[in-house]
């Protein structure tokens, strides 16, 4: 991954970066809100 950025152009590599991050929280948001579905299902 990083090697892969590190060709690009500075503000490119910035902008892969962001949108990586983005990526994870939204990724990260989407398994709590299910973890917390599925609690809430079980009770």
């Amino acid at each position: 991954m990083t090697a892969a950025v590190a060709g690009l152009a500075g503000p490119q590599a910035r902008a892969v970066e962001l949108a990586f991050a983005l990526l994870l929280i939204g990724c990260a948001a989407g398994a709590v809100a299910l973890l917390g579905a599925w609690g809430r299902r079980g009770r």
